[in-house]
């Protein structure tokens, strides 16, 4: 892939301290043309003098690596001090160390059979991303939440080079899994690589800023969190007062369903029967509300049905 897929990252919070929520682990599942492919890991914590950043994870040909553990450390002002990183990409066993001091980025890499070392200047405030798991943009995910369309954001992509990460647009979504709705925001960003300019999505937590997915769109590569990634999250595209989320028991598996009821219907201890319309997309995999073009057909449907 020509894209920085990474490792993590400087997470810099608006606030001093630490949210409790970013401290639990996450856990993520990778996707390559719709085919999960491997799995990800990430924890961030306070130590003493800073936080530390770690993970773990194994992704399958075409990506081919295996993060055994990589751990970055910052200070108090979430500014990188260590780094480091131990794993395989595509048979070969790989090693990173880098200390940052002064603006500048000093690495000592081993690949194979293969050393060598090398500095790059740093800008005040970048990302730190590892070229090895996209759980790095738990950090883009928290920093995103500060940025304005249009604003920049720099990132160094260990032990490559820094580059700008540029902010085009904001959306808030809401995600439906069957234990929590999940209010989210999407950012429609873009990586203004030498080569040229590369958009991608990320999808964050509003409240706790976590990351909760990446979409690389032009090499249909996706990074989710577990939860977000279960067959039974759905993204409600059209919420509406007096909607369901049911599950109906079928021969070996589950139907996920949306019961849409009158929105006005006063409460009563013997709820009247009315008449149901049964909206069924077919025998092949799509979504509850039928979206075709953007547009939750199934979804208006059913809201107008129900209050007809």
């Amino acid at each position: 892939m020509r894209w920085v897929y990474s490792s993590l990252a400087a997470l810099l919070f608006a606030s001093a301290g630490l949210p409790a929520a970013a401290q639990e682990p996450a856990r993520f599942t990778v996707f390559v043309q719709g085919r999960a492919i491997g799995t990800e890991q990430v924890t961030v914590a306070r130590v003493e003098g800073g936080f530390l950043v770690s993970g773990s994870g194994a992704v399958a040909p075409p990506v081919d690596t295996v993060t055994k553990k990589y751990e970055i450390r910052y200070d108090e002002q979430w500014n990188p001090v260590e780094a480091s990183l131990e794993g395989v990409v595509r048979g070969q066993p790989v090693s990173i160390r880098t200390s940052f001091s002064g603006g500048t980025a000093s690495s000592q890499i081993s690949q194979g059979t293969q050393a060598s070392s090398k500095t790059d200047p740093v800008s005040a405030g970048a990302i730190v991303l590892l070229n090895q798991a996209v759980t790095s943009y738990e950090a883009l995910a928290a920093r995103s939440a500060s940025l304005r369309p249009g604003d920049k954001l720099p990132v160094y992509v260990l032990p490559q080079r820094e580059l700008p990460v540029r902010l085009g647009s904001v959306t808030d979504e809401r995600i439906q899994t069957p234990g929590q709705l999940v209010m989210a925001r999407r950012y429609h960003l873009i990586f203004e690589n030498p080569s040229g300019e590369l958009a991608f999505e990320l999808w964050a937590d509003a409240s706790s800023r976590r990351l909760l997915r990446v979409l690389v769109p032009t090499e249909r590569y996706e990074v989710v969190r577990e939860d977000i990634a279960s067959v039974a999250a759905r993204r409600v595209v059209m919420p509406r007062e007096g909607d369901e989320q049911v599950m109906i028991p079928a021969a070996g598996f589950n139907l996920a369903a949306t019961i849409s009821r009158p929105a006005n219907q006063p409460p009563s201890a013997r709820p009247a029967r009315l008449p149901a319309v049964v909206l069924v997309g077919g025998a092949t995999p799509a979504d509850r509300d039928e979206i075709v073009g953007g547009v939750p057909i199934f979804a208006q449907l059913a809201a107008r049905l129900a209050e007809a």
